[in-house]
């Protein structure tokens, strides 16, 4: 964005980036596979939180724009800055938005959550790694997630489920809430 390099640019250059996703996946799935009885046990709350987070993060997105007055294709644009790029993109292009804002917001996104969420678990008393692995996995994706295994096992594997239920939940709900939104 600061150097004006087109996306197509970036994607291409990316490109190795991408290409090691599928190992990621893999490699996030360990943990996850290891904490599967703690997963078995919350499994309603884990939902309920992540379900809760695309809510908020998708309403939020809605009102904050139609309150700055903020136009529709930089609304469809911002609404998957809380899943992961690849997912973002497609949905931001299936939705009608521009991917170069798209890939900035989940960027941001990211980052502003790396940064507030210790102090924010502080400040809250939240001190069960399940909740502190799902709250930085639905918010700020994989870059949430680097932090969480940073953290501690239980948090990374909960943050790794918690990337792909947002996912899955911010797909299937966004073009309703646009519908919704829409009479708004």
């Amino acid at each position: 964005f600061v150097f004006h390099i087109p996306l197509s640019h970036y994607l291409e250059g990316g490109e190795w980036i991408v290409s090691g996703l599928p190992i990621t996946i893999i490699l996030l799935a360990l943990p996850l596979y290891r904490q599967l009885p703690l997963l078995l046990e919350h499994k309603f709350a884990i939902l309920a939180g992540v379900t809760a987070g695309v809510i908020t993060s998708v309403t939020s997105v809605f009102f904050l724009s139609r309150l700055l007055r903020v136009d529709e294709a930089l609304i469809r644009s911002i609404i998957p800055k809380s899943i992961t790029t690849p997912l973002g993109l497609i949905m931001s292009e299936t939705l009608g938005g521009i991917a170069g804002v798209t890939v900035i917001a989940i960027v941001f996104t990211g980052l502003t959550g790396v940064i507030i969420y210790i102090p924010l678990f502080r400040i809250f008393k939240i001190t069960h790694p399940v909740a502190q692995g799902i709250a930085m996995g639905t918010t700020s994706h994989a870059i949430g997630t680097s932090k969480a295994l940073e953290l501690g096992d239980i948090q990374g594997a909960m943050s790794s489920l918690a990337i792909v239920l947002a996912g899955i939940i911010t797909i299937i709900s966004a073009p309703v809430f646009l519908v919704l939104f829409a009479y708004i």
